[in-house]
């Protein structure tokens, strides 16, 4: 995650199109769940900040070896979000050092949900809102109000055809 978004921010600090496209998609949070070494175990080490499972994870039905897993899975891909979180910082301070903020759209996505035990269930490839509901977040206060929220359904199809012509590219 870490060369990816160095990656990212020497590009942002080279690029001279106007408008550019930018995509970055680093793999966290995936297994082996192996966060940076900054990282790993900071939901264990504070008292109180581990992460509560949620309201419907099935104990009942798993074992305890599948239990166990659910939480470490979940604490693991938390601490993997961490590297995310500070990237997307690196990049955004970039964009704001060359004077690109003003003009710059983030779009925030993900492939997929995932299940931590809900349902009684591991990973991602049953029908269930946790697995398939994923999360989108744009960011661009020149282009969207700030605090909209939306239930609406959206497709991943139209993020680039939108992307181009907000940019005025769509041709």
């Amino acid at each position: 995650t870490d060369v990816v978004f160095d990656r990212v921010v020497d590009d942002i600090r080279h690029f001279d199109d106007d408008p550019f496209f930018m995509l970055c998609a680093p793999f966290p949070p995936h297994g082996p769940n192996l966060p940076a070494n900054r990282h790993a175990g900071t939901y264990r080490k504070q008292e109180g900040l581990g992460i509560p499972p949620r309201p419907n994870h099935d104990f009942q039905s798993m074992t305890e070896s599948e239990n166990r897993q659910a939480f470490n899975m979940h604490l693991g891909m938390a601490e993997q979000m961490l590297s995310i979180d500070e990237g997307v910082g690196r990049m955004l301070d970039a964009l704001e050092e060359t004077g690109q903020i003003d003009n710059t759209i983030v779009i925030m996505t993900s492939d997929n949900g995932f299940m931590f035990g809900e349902h009684g269930m591991l990973a991602k490839r049953k029908p269930y809102e946790e697995s398939i509901k994923v999360p989108m977040i744009v960011w661009g206060p020149k282009f969207i109000p700030q605090g909209v929220e939306s239930d609406a359904l959206i497709s991943q199809c139209d993020l680039l055809p939108t992307v181009l012509e907000i940019a005025g590219r769509s041709d």
